[in-house]
Parts: structure tokens; C-alpha cells; sequence
């Protein structure tokens, strides 16, 4: 038989991993970002994982407090780091392929990557956005972080403009922030990069969020 009172303590260590994350982002911009843009979708989220937490301390047939507890705390943060770890494989791919890059340049005089050969002559478009493109903008990254400055969109998303010479990720910016970067490496055809902007639902970036996903407004990927 469920025993409550475990249950409670349980759905309170479900839910303290998120809650403890907020506590550290709330000295940012705005609480509409820190909630990832919707403050019920993430309430939402929380109280999942409050259920999560309570259900398995419940059914564990533990009778001491704080290790029923512990056993709430461990769900959702599993939960969490797989998220986090998630985001941190993006931008490692970015980081990592920008490294390559340039250690290749210099470990092998006279040869340049594929990855920064290809940006020479390169340009890019960007569909999926709105008609009115104002507020949107693209920044490229390389070996050694940003390159250059914002690429505003609002003459045109499908207007080519070419890439920065050794770039190798690319990230959007939108009214309502940035996407996560993404490596571009290989991803060109007929020398065109192709770039597909999605913009996320605000009810959806704050249900993820309590999960410890990204609450990027926007997501983008090259095809």
C-alpha cells in the first residue's frame, strides 16, 4: 500500500531540481525567458514532476523521510542532466568542429579543412520565418567563437549573403531570442546553405523548460 506521507516527501524532491534551477536564472533579463516563455506550461511541468517524484517514493515501500525524499530528488534529476547533456552535446558539436578545424591549420601547413574551405565562397538563405522578417538576424561561429556581427534578415531572408570565411555553426535570433547554435560544416549544396527556422510554442518552451530543456525561442537546422 502507498504510503502518503512518503509520496509527499518524494513529490517535493521531484520538483525541488527545477525549482532550484529557476532560483539560479531568475537574476536574468526576464521571467518570461527564465520560464521559457510561459509561466502555466511550466507550472505544468513542475507539478508532473512533483508526480513522478511522489509515485516512485510511493510505490518504494520506504518508511523514512528524507531517504523517500532522495528518492523523489533522483528521478527528475536524471531527467534533468540527460536534458542538460543534451544541450551541451549541440554546442560541443560547434565547438568541437571549429577546433578541428583549426587545429588541422595548423598541425598540417598549406592544408585547410573542408570545414573552412567551404565557407570561402559560401552563401546562405533562411525560410520559415515570417513575412515580416525585422528583429531576425544570424551570427556565425568559429575556431574562436562569434565571427563578425549580427546578419540582420530584415531586407530579406532568401536574399543569399554569403558566410564568414571559417565559420562552422550558425545560430538564429528572433524578437523573442536566440536558438541554440548548430554546426554547418558539410551541410552546403551548389554552395548554398540552406537554413530552416522554426519557431517554437510558447506552451510547449515552458513545459520543456521544466524539464530541463532549452526555452530557445527558436530552433534551426541546415538541409
Amino acid at each position: 500500500m502507498m504510503k502518503w506521507n512518503m509520496a509527499l516527501c518524494g513529490g517535493v524532491g521531484g520538483a525541488v531540481p527545477t525549482l532550484y534551477a529557476v532560483s539560479q536564472d531568475l537574476t536574468g533579463p526576464s521571467h518570461s525567458q527564465v520560464f521559457g516563455g510561459d509561466v502555466p506550461s511550466w507550472t505544468l511541468g513542475v507539478l508532473i514532476m512533483f508526480g513522478i517524484g511522489a509515485f516512485v517514493a510511493g510505490i518504494s515501500k520506504e518508511s523514512i523521510a528524507y531517504k523517500a525524499f532522495i528518492i523523489g530528488l533522483s528521478v527528475p534529476a536524471l531527467i534533468h542532466s540527460a536534458q542538460e547533456t543534451n544541450i551541451a552535446n549541440q554546442l560541443s558539436i560547434v565547438q568541437g568542429t571549429a577546433q578541428g578545424a583549426l587545429e588541422q591549420g595548423i598541425l598540417f601547413p598549406g592544408f585547410v579543412s573542408s570545414a573552412m574551405a567551404q565557407t570561402d565562397s559560401l552563401t546562405f538563405i533562411v525560410s520559415g520565418l515570417p513575412p515580416d522578417t525585422n528583429g531576425y538576424a544570424v551570427h556565425f561561429f568559429g575556431a574562436g567563437g562569434p565571427i563578425g556581427n549580427d546578419i540582420s534578415l530584415s531586407s530579406g531572408a532568401n536574399t543569399p549573403r554569403p558566410i564568414p570565411q571559417g565559420a562552422t555553426g550558425v545560430a538564429l535570433r528572433g524578437p523573442e531570442g536566440w536558438s541554440l547554435p548548430i554546426p554547418i560544416s558539410n551541410q552546403a549544396e551548389n554552395g548554398v546553405l540552406r537554413l530552416k527556422a522554426h519557431a517554437r510554442p510558447r506552451f510547449l518552451r515552458g513545459l520543456g523548460r521544466a524539464f530541463g530543456a532549452s526555452g530557445a525561442p527558436y530552433e534551426i537546422e541546415a538541409h
